[in-house]
């Protein structure tokens, strides 16, 4: 095992090559006079005729040649090994300042960031709101850009802790500081958006109300006229023009009921924002009202006004038709003759039944101009003269039609007596 630092592994590389150029020559040098030595030892007992001398089981010159040969593989294990650790710490030590300074730089990053989203919204007016926006999206567009230089600070720590390195911990402690201040940045970007979203809804409400009031002032300039028209016709364009002006206000008033719902929506309660809205929105219904009251009042009066055209064009025209029927059951035509008489008196009685039918639409026409006079209307005078001009010459048509009827009967009656009479007279 080797120690856990660039440094000890260094020192351990020194302490080898120590041992490689210090120690281990005059083992070397030992283990050369060992050899010649005992190769003096063989010849002169040899020489002697002496018997050869055997070492101890362990001792023998092959022992300590493999011995020093497998010294040198360790030896060799030994180099590699601490080479891939130096090789492997000074890894760690440059991923380790990599860390560091990039650390350094998120940190100060993140100081500048947050900075600037504590700086305080002014959204007063439409103009200062959309500045804000924009603003927010150059901001929003600067800090999300950084997400992916997070995760590769993220990914140094992670690899420095796999790594085993000797600062792991403390790598592990900032890089969990920096994510969080992270985490909070996001936070904070987002809480700034929902602020900044809920001024700019505050803001396009207000346009909303702005826009609706200039056209409430529109439409309210077209119902406030008392121009109703001159004649049926024309009050019955006015009306047509009216039922538009009845479908914006409409609109309109959908509009209102929106902006209501998006009102209660915000979560401006309490706030000097949501005051002013409520009483700008309070302002706005009951000029709505106001408006939708006023259109109402000049439907009605269109209304009255086509019924009371209506009825003079029915007067007129029942009075014309009163007029010659009238001039019919006054003529003095009876019949020359029996036959002629009781074709008159077949068409008399046809009369009689028309004139059955037209009392009833007579009797309704009636009906209309006695509700307008009930309701005052202004003309109220001249309709009762017409109710009553009509019904006059009603029962002059009537009485006419009475005496044309006798004077038929009579005359026919006339007609069939002198007929018996020359015909009893002929027989």
């Amino acid at each position: 095992d080797f120690p856990n630092s660039l440094e000890d592994i260094q020192k351990e590389l020194i302490h080898f090559k120590e041992y490689m150029t210090v120690e281990k020559p005059p083992k070397y040098r030992e283990r050369g006079n060992v050899e010649a030595q005992y190769f003096n030892i063989q010849s002169r007992l040899k020489a002697n005729g002496q018997k050869q001398y055997v070492p101890p089981e362990g001792m023998l010159i092959h022992d300590i040649e493999t011995a020093w040969i497998q010294l040198e593989k360790s030896e060799h294990g030994r180099e590699v090994a601490l080479k891939d650790e130096l090789i492997r710490q000074e890894r760690l030590e440059q991923l380790a300042r990599r860390f560091s300074r990039k650390a350094a730089i998120r940190e100060s990053w993140l100081g500048d960031m947050e900075e600037i989203l504590q700086e305080q919204i002014i959204c007063s007016n439409a103009a200062q709101t959309e500045a804000a926006v924009k603003k927010h999206e150059a901001i929003s567009a600067e800090i999300l850009a950084r997400k992916d230089r997070f995760r590769a600070l993220s990914s140094l720590a992670a690899e420095l802790m796999q790594g085993n390195y000797r600062a792991k911990d403390k790598v592990k402690q900032k890089d969990q500081e920096v994510n969080l201040r992270w985490k909070q940045l996001l936070e904070k970007l987002e809480s700034r958006k929902a602020t900044l979203s809920g001024f700019n809804n505050l803001m396009s409400i207000f346009r909303e109300i702005e826009s609706i009031t200039e056209e409430l002032q529109e439409v309210e300039s077209k119902v406030k006229t008392e121009d109703y028209g001159k004649h049926l016709q024309a009050t019955e364009n006015l009306i047509q023009q009216h039922t538009l002006h009845d479908a914006q206000l409409q609109a309109l008033n959908n509009r209102v009921l929106e902006l209501n719902k998006k009102s209660s929506q915000l979560g401006l309660q309490g706030h000097a924002e949501g005051k002013h809205l409520n009483n700008k929105l309070e302002a706005l219904n009951k000029e709505l009202q106001r408006v939708q009251n006023m259109s109402n009042k000049r439907r009605n009066n269109l209304e009255t006004a086509k019924l009371y055209y209506q009825f003079l064009d029915d007067t007129e025209q029942e009075e014309r038709w009163v007029a010659e029927k009238l001039e019919e059951v006054r003529s003095a035509n009876v019949g020359k003759d029996l036959n002629a008489g009781l074709v008159l008196l077949k068409k008399h009685e046809g009369l009689e039944a028309e004139m059955q039918g037209r009392w009833r639409r007579c009797e309704q026409v009636c009906s209309v101009g006695q509700d307008l006079v009930n309701q005052g209307h202004p003309a109220r005078s001249e309709i009762g003269s017409r109710i009553k001009s009509l019904m006059d010459k009603w029962n002059q048509l009537q009485e006419a039609a009475s005496n044309r009827k006798i004077r038929l009967e009579d005359a026919i009656e006339a007609q069939q007596y002198y007929s018996d009479a020359n015909e009893a007279e002929s027989w």
